[in-house]
């Protein structure tokens, strides 16, 4: 530093730096079990319904706003969101929009599981109205006793097109 000028404060003007934001979320969730793997042939029924409000600013803006405004296409609305073709209205109603999952899983034989799970679009705006399926999913696992806790399953995905196989380490 001989006799050189230190540098002036670090000046950020070209990042602008917002506020901190929060936003509140609901979730209730309703699960039953019957049997626990104790016969060899469908000794394990598991069902789970959970109703979740992903963001509850987002639904009360929804709530605010004038049916027209906010109503999605009865058709192809999933699959505009799923392509970005929505506009920011839809975006919001979508991400703010209260979901009903559903999963039911029954033991067929020794450890091996079938389960079905789907996700469904609840309208904030008519609660009673049949909800739309957003996600549906088959499955199959099956214990694997010989490497401790782990599991292998597979699943597939009519509404996404899509399946896979995998093992799950550490998951019982």
């Amino acid at each position: 530093m001989n006799g050189e000028a230190a540098a002036g404060p670090i000046r950020l003007s070209s990042v602008q730096l917002s506020s901190p934001s929060t936003d509140l979320f609901a979730s209730v969730a309703v699960t039953a079990q019957l049997g626990m793997f104790e016969r060899p042939l469908f000794d394990h029924t598991l069902f789970n319904a959970t109703l979740t409000c992903g963001s509850l600013s987002s639904a009360c803006y929804n709530l605010s706003q004038p049916a027209s405004a906010t109503s999605a296409p009865a058709t192809g609305a999933t699959s505009a969101v799923a392509s970005g073709d929505t506009s920011a209205g839809q975006q919001r109603e979508e991400r703010g929009a209260p979901t009903l999952s559903l999963s039911f899983q029954q033991q067929i034989l020794g450890p091996v599981r079938g389960r079905w799970d789907a996700c469904m679009g609840v309208d904030s705006k008519n609660p009673l109205a049949v909800p739309r399926l957003l996600d549906s999913t088959y499955a199959l696992d099956c214990s694997l006793e010989r490497l401790g806790a782990a599991r292998l399953v597979v699943w597939y995905s009519p509404t996404r097109r899509e399946g896979m196989a995998e093992v799950r380490l550490l998951d019982r």
